[in-house]
């Protein structure tokens, strides 16, 4: 049994009951399980950090509650670690699925333009600087992030003021802090997990929530939150890959509307 290789730690923001469930798993199962409850409404990347220092494994796999792991993707996942115990980040990718989780989408097109349409390892200084030019904006869906655990409670101790990031995608700052100490990134082609894709963006574009050519007002605020955490965080990395990491943001931004919004057979218009 691979049962002792694991453990699930999950913190409960809500008040659904849930906790209910994962006490019964706790009763059932082998899996070392976790389990805080806490309301307090102190945002996502908050809830990140507590959950990493909750965690005592080497590496932490995070996954929002829009996310799920597709079968076969543990093993995948276990393989590479096994491979790579140097690594800061496992960057994995995923399949879409509607909002039912009914109907799913091919995987996320590669990044770079088809370039990495294979597993790849990014290692040094302009191997890391390659990787964060093409998947920066990846780095804001943290379910698609496994991270060694180690170094990034490390970043973590080095910022003095990482509140200020809190609301504008800390986790994608850290990692690339844990990146420029431990230079090694590993990315994952073949999808490991599953994302309910539509839920956010098709509720703004619904609501009429949109900006000129059809980009919803909310994955507008994303490219802007990440271009500013994009400044600071690529800093050590020099301006040409900061340069090509906010215009990776950009493409990416519009791509991913543009490919909702035709699944949902949602009109775009100005």
């Amino acid at each position: 049994s691979s049962t002792h290789l694991f453990e699930v730690c999950v913190l409960d923001g809500g008040n659904d009951g849930s906790g209910k469930l994962v006490r019964s798993w706790m009763r059932k199962t082998k899996v070392k399980i976790k389990y805080l409850h806490d309301t307090r409404r102190i945002g996502i990347d908050r809830i990140i950090i507590k959950t990493i220092k909750m965690a005592s494994g080497k590496f932490c796999w995070l996954l929002g509650d829009d996310d799920f792991v597709e079968q076969g993707g543990i093993q995948k996942l276990i393989k590479s670690l096994k491979r790579h115990p140097d690594a800061a980040l496992m960057e994995l990718n995923r399949y879409g699925y509607d909002l039912d989780c009914k109907n799913r989408w091919p995987a996320s097109p590669p990044a770079g333009g088809g370039r990495y349409a294979e597993d790849r390892v990014f290692e040094g200084r302009d191997g890391i600087g390659e990787f964060l030019s093409n998947f920066f904006y990846d780095l804001s869906y943290m379910s698609a992030q496994v991270i060694n655990r180690k170094a990034y409670l490390k970043a973590l101790d080095k910022e003095k003021h990482i509140d200020k990031y809190c609301e504008d995608y800390a986790l994608a700052y850290l990692v690339c802090r844990m990146l420029a100490s431990l230079p090694k990134a590993v990315y994952l082609h073949q999808p490991c997990l599953g994302n309910r894709t539509d839920n956010e963006t098709v509720f703004s574009v619904k609501n009429e929530e949109k900006t000129p050519g059809g980009i919803s007002r909310m994955d507008r605020m994303t490219g802007e939150n990440l271009k500013k955490v994009a400044e600071a965080g690529l800093a050590p990395f020099g301006p040409e890959v900061k340069g090509r990491a906010v215009r990776g943001i950009v493409k990416y931004m519009v791509r991913s509307q543009l490919m909702t919004l035709k699944r949902s057979s949602i009109p775009i218009s100005g």
